[in-house]
């Protein structure tokens, strides 16, 4: 790859959202959160093990900085390519603990294509994403966006932008309180308030709402790659629909620990999937997925829509997939179906010789049945799951 020229840096308006890597036709938009840093370095590299960059990019602080964001466009690259920061900055460990270093490349990233995807996929919107089906980017993130990050840092939502809570419950940003007439913040915000704006006696919309948050943290620790959520995410922690709220120390930014019992639902249900997955290897994986079968013949993950091997990479209309994991070396198959469409749906499940499914998860159901604790999964007779609409399921092979 030739050395970028000064114009090919600028031919395009850099952003400082969305967070991550963002490609486009034209190239792609680098933004990294780095709130006191003095200087950022971009890195492109061929391939994600060469110890030198190919391209060494210093951003301008003046003209690639916004706020606590450093941002570029770099135009003429595509998606594939491998990148890497330098950042440094201060050294206040007993202070504000800041440990930046100049000298050491930080080459994972936040991956702002898992966010849209799965905020797309799990508000029910269809179509193309980047010349893909919906659900051929979904199971893309799922797998962990092999084409354009290793490794990947995972996210539905981050310190900017709304709550877990507000992305379920607004339509639309709420920064009045802000000064700014409303004008600061994303208006992209990919959100759907699942019938009425804002807070809700309404008991139909509240398990809806509720179904939506165990939907999204389910698929993020679900997904190949390091899972991050915003702490406060698990027990619904709101903003009352203020998506930028670095300039309010009040009840708007604060954590409300009452929270915690109010939703002790929610707080276990996360607890359950973060042990879900720190208990089986396969979700954990080192090196992208090769297609490579286990003992009992299930490859390392194969893709379905509701009938086995079907997934819908040429349907822009669907709204369903299903994935399996075979395990390895003494590990649990898992079994996947989602589920983002209106109708409840059966699903295929694949036999397994000398094996039985149980399951694992059903965000349809009411707590405490919603996720089973480790050991008391239920058993799973037939060769049909009964997915209901918007509800992700997952079945562990015993």
């Amino acid at each position: 790859m030739a050395n970028l020229k000064e114009s090919e840096l600028q031919d395009n308006q850099p952003s400082n959202h969305p967070l991550g890597a963002t490609p486009d036709e034209n190239g792609v938009n680098f933004s990294i959160f780095a709130e006191r840093a003095t200087s950022v370095e971009l890195l492109l590299f061929d391939e994600h093990d060469d110890p030198e960059p190919i391209q060494t990019i210093q951003l301008d602080p003046y003209k690639n900085k916004t706020f606590h964001f450093w941002h570029v466009y770099v135009r003429g690259i595509k998606p594939g390519i491998h990148y890497a920061y330098r950042v440094d900055g201060p050294q206040d460990l007993h202070g504000r603990g800041d440990r930046y270093n100049r000298n050491k490349v930080l080459r994972a990233e936040w991956n702002g294509r898992h966010r849209d995807t799965i905020r797309h996929f799990v508000k029910g919107d269809r179509g193309y994403i980047d010349g893909k089906t919906m659900v051929g980017r979904v199971a893309d993130v799922i797998a962990g966006s092999a084409d354009i990050f290793k490794p990947s840092v995972n996210f539905i939502t981050a310190h900017d932008g709304f709550t877990l809570n507000d992305l379920v419950s607004y339509n639309y940003k709420h920064n009045e309180a802000n000064g700014e007439g409303n004008r600061d913040g994303s208006d992209n915000n990919l959100s759907w308030n699942c019938g009425v704006e804002g807070e809700t006696d309404d008991p139909d919309i509240e398990a809806l709402r509720k179904r939506q948050i165990k939907n999204f943290a389910a698929i993020l620790l679900l997904s190949q790659g390091v899972p991050m959520f915003v702490a406060g995410d698990e027990i619904r922690r709101t903003q009352k629909g203020n998506n930028n709220a670095y300039c309010q120390d009040n009840e708007i930014s604060w954590f409300d620990w009452n929270l915690a019992k109010k939703n002790q639902e929610m707080f276990r249900f996360f607890k359950r999937m973060i042990a879900l997955r720190k208990s089986h290897p396969l979700l954990q994986r080192s090196r992208f997925f090769t297609g490579q079968p286990n003992q009992r013949g299930l490859a390392d993950i194969s893709w379905h829509g509701c009938r086995l091997n079907s997934p819908g990479w040429y349907d822009p209309n669907s709204s369903v997939l299903g994935f399996t994991m075979g395990g390895f070396d003494g590990d649990a198959d898992l079994h996947v179906m989602l589920n983002m469409d209106w109708q409840n749906l059966d699903f295929d499940i694949p036999s397994i010789e000398r094996r039985k499914w149980f399951r694992a998860v059903d965000t349809a159901l009411p707590s405490p049945e919603d996720i089973a604790t480790a050991g008391q999964e239920v058993e799973i007779s037939g060769n049909t799951y009964h997915v209901n609409g918007r509800s992700v399921v997952v079945l562990l092979s015993k």
